[in-house]
C-alpha cells in the first residue's frame, strides 16, 4: 500500500453536522435573591485588593411565570435534541432531567440550597488600589528634645576647599 493511502486509512475523520436549535423568547419578570456577602481586604504585591465574597445564598424566588417558562424552554429543547443522530436521545434525557429538577427545586424552595453549593465562597474583585509609599525622609522635628539640641550644637558640614600643597 502507498504511504498516503495508509495515512488516510488510519486517520479518517467522521463529521456529523448537528442541527441548529434556536428558541427566541422575550419575557419580562422579576427575580428575588437574598444572600450573605462579605468583604475580604488583602495587601498583595503592594496593592490593596478588596474582594466581595458570597458567603451564603439564602433564598431565590423566580416567580411562577418564570419557572413555567424555563420548564417550557427545557421541554422544547429536549424535543429538538431528539433529532440529533447517535446521542440525541441521551442529550434529550439529560436536558429533561435537569429541567425537571430545576422546576421541582424552585417550587419546593430548595433552589437556593442547590445554587448555594456552587456559589458559596465565590469571590469577585471589587477594587485594587496601590499602597501609598512610606515617606522618603524622617520628620523634621524630633520627638525627643535632647536630640534636637545635640544636632544644633554640632557644626554644619562644609565642603573642603581646594588647597595647593606644592
Amino acid at each position: 500500500m502507498h504511504p498516503d493511502a495508509v495515512r488516510r486509512h488510519l486517520y479518517s475523520k467522521i463529521c456529523i453536522t448537528f442541527p441548529t436549535i434556536s428558541v427566541p423568547v422575550s419575557f419580562s419578570n422579576h427575580a428575588k435573591v437574598s444572600g450573605d456577602f462579605g468583604l475580604d481586604v488583602t495587601l498583595s504585591s503592594g496593592e490593596w485588593v478588596v474582594d466581595v465574597v458570597i458567603q451564603q445564598v439564602r433564598a431565590i424566588d423566580l416567580g411562577t411565570a418564570a419557572t413555567l417558562l424555563l420548564t417550557a424552554i427545557g421541554t422544547a429543547i429536549s424535543v429538538a435534541l431528539l433529532a440529533v443522530p447517535f446521542i440525541g436521545l441521551l442529550l434529550a434525557l439529560a436536558v429533561g432531567i435537569i429541567t425537571a429538577a430545576f422546576g421541582i427545586a424552585e417550587v419546593t424552595g430548595l433552589l437556593a440550597s442547590v445554587v448555594n453549593v456552587f456559589l458559596a465562597g465565590l469571590r469577585f474583585e471589587f477594587t485594587a488600589t496601590p499602597r501609598p509609599l512610606p515617606p522618603s525622609r524622617p520628620p523634621a522635628r524630633s520627638t525627643r528634645p535632647w536630640t534636637s539640641r545635640w544636632r544644633a550644637s554640632q557644626p554644619r558640614f562644609r565642603p573642603a576647599t581646594r588647597t595647593n600643597w606644592s
